[in-house]
Parts: C-alpha cells; sequence; structure tokens
C-alpha cells in the first residue's frame, strides 16, 4: 500500500471521524489502530488518500476457472500466493465434493 499526499483523490464533504490515525502495521483492520475521534483539527483539505497492491490470494483458496459459470471448471489452488491447475491423477468425486464444499457449493 502507498500512503499519498493529502486529498489526493479531491476533498471529501461532510463529517471528518477521525484524526491521527496511527498504526503499527500488525492490525488488520484500523479500528485497532489508535486515533482520535473527538476535538480533531482537520479540514478536508487533508483527507487520507491510499493506492492499494492487488489482493493476493490466501493460501489453500481454491476457484474453478475457464467454466462456463461459476459452478464449474478447472480447479486452481493458491500455494505461497500464486495461483496454480491440480493434477487429475487420483481425482475421484469425493475429491470433487470436498473442493465444492470448500467454495460454498452443494456436492454432487
Amino acid at each position: 500500500a502507498v500512503a499519498l499526499p493529502r486529498s489526493h483523490y479531491g476533498e471529501g464533504n461532510g463529517s471528518i471521524f477521525l484524526d491521527d490515525l496511527s498504526c503499527t502495521g500488525h492490525e488488520k483492520n484500523w479500528w485497532e489502530c489508535t486515533s482520535y475521534t473527538a476535538n480533531h483539527n482537520c479540514r478536508h483539505i487533508e483527507d487520507a488518500s491510499v493506492r492499494c497492491q492487488p489482493k493476493v490470494c490466501d493460501h489453500g483458496a481454491v476457484r474453478l476457472a475457464d467454466g462456463t459459470n461459476e459452478l464449474e471448471g478447472r480447479l486452481e489452488v493458491c500455494i505461497d500466493g500464486a495461483w496454480g491447475t491440480v493434477c487429475h491423477d487420483f481425482w475421484t468425486g469425493i475429491d470433487a465434493q470436498v473442493v465444492c464444499r470448500q467454495l460454498g457449493y452443494l456436492g454432487t
């Protein structure tokens, strides 16, 4: 992530809820960081701006690629932040059921 110059994407309007947001870098959410919500002295010319990097896949995640819809396709798994295809050797209907369940779908 990149912290951009203040109001890089333009000035907002309405209420300003946080001032002096300060994170250590280990937090998963902004509300785990310290900040001041009352008695701030900010104006919209100081609105925070950020540019995020694309999300990499979570280790062990699965997805179906190149199917005609989201319920079918070539099985890919995420290992060490990269997507790769799964070989068909020893592939069974039971394996397919586990993958469908992991994706939140019903089995066969």
